[in-house]
C-alpha cells in the first residue's frame, strides 16, 4: 500500500539530499545510533543483552520510538529483542556465528 511507511524506510526519504540519511545507507540515522550503542555493549559484556531503558538512555530516544526501530531491526533479523508483561525488556544484537 502506498500509506505504508517501514520504520527503517521513511516514506521521505527519497526527498532527502544523501547526507541526510546515516552515512548515505538510507538509515535512519537513529538505527545506526542503536546499532552502534548495542554493538559497543556487545563487546562490554561478551554479548549480555542490554535493558531497554538503559539502551533508550544512552540513544537519548523515546521509548516509543526505541522499540519501533527495534522491531524493525528484529524482523530484519539484526536484534533479539525480549519483552516483559510489565513493560521492561532487553536487546541483544545478533552477531553473524564466525564458522571456521
Amino acid at each position: 500500500m502506498a500509506g505504508d511507511v517501514h520504520p527503517l524506510h521513511p516514506a521521505d526519504a527519497e526527498l532527502q539530499g544523501e547526507g541526510d540519511d546515516a552515512a548515505g545507507l538510507g538509515l535512519p540515522a537513529e538505527v545506526l545510533t542503536i546499532l552502534n550503542e548495542l554493538q559497543a555493549d556487545y563487546e562490554r559484556n561478551d554479548g549480555a543483552p542490554l535493558s531497554l531503558a538503559r539502551l533508550s538512555k544512552r540513544t537519548q530516544l523515546r521509548m516509543s520510538t526505541l522499540r519501533r526501530f527495534l522491531s524493525a531491526l528484529e524482523e530484519a533479523g539484526v536484534v533479539k529483542v525480549e519483552l516483559n508483561e510489565d513493560g521492561t525488556g532487553r536487546a541483544q544484537l545478533l552477531m553473524p556465528s564466525s564458522g571456521g
